[in-house]
């Protein structure tokens, strides 16, 4: 009998952690329904929740804690596994440049990453960081499609930094 990996891409767009810690378990639920499996739980969140509106991040930096921290919970309550990736630099000044935009500042999206990474490190759960290794690449704003949302060759980069580290943590042998 062979193994199949199966995977589930739940994200949604303008989820907070706020949101989905809200629907997490449902879903898992939902797709675990049936199944003899494995489950392993990737996730990234922060990026919506570091937004600024009116002077405010969209979710404080202590809610957005305890939302990972219960987000975690449920996961590693039904999943096998749970792993963490961390976050992107954006391009401020295009997002400047757009009046419709939140306002994002990397320095805010730094913190959050630094607040999903100790809440895993709490938690036990593996975290891969993102920002730094992100930021380094001189070119990071070009692959960027409007300053805030990765284009091909920005996901091809976070696959590149995220890929091994997660492959080295999952229960099968992956081939690609």
């Amino acid at each position: 009998m062979e193994d199949w990996n199966i995977v589930y891409q739940r994200g949604s767009a303008s989820d907070t952690s706020r949101d989905l810690r809200r629907r997490i378990s449902e879903e898992l639920e939902n797709g675990m329904a049936n199944s003899s499996h494995s489950w392993t739980v990737v996730f990234s969140i922060g990026m919506n929740d570091c937004g600024i509106s009116g002077g405010d991040y969209e979710v404080s930096k202590t809610e957005y804690r305890e939302n990972v921290e219960e987000i975690i919970d449920k996961a590693s309550h039904l999943a096998d596994q749970v792993i963490a990736v961390g976050l992107s630099p954006v391009d401020e000044e295009e997002l400047a440049d757009n009046q419709e935009a939140s306002e994002y500042l990397n320095s805010g999206v730094r913190e959050y990453e630094e607040t999903l990474e100790k809440a895993c490190s709490r938690k036990g759960v593996k975290f891969v960081p993102t920002f730094d290794s992100l930021a380094e690449g001189k070119s990071w704003n070009q692959k960027l499609f409007d300053g805030l949302h990765p284009n091909t060759r920005g996901h091809q980069e976070i696959y590149e930094i995220v890929g091994e580290p997660i492959k080295s943590e999952l229960e099968f042998e992956y081939s690609r």
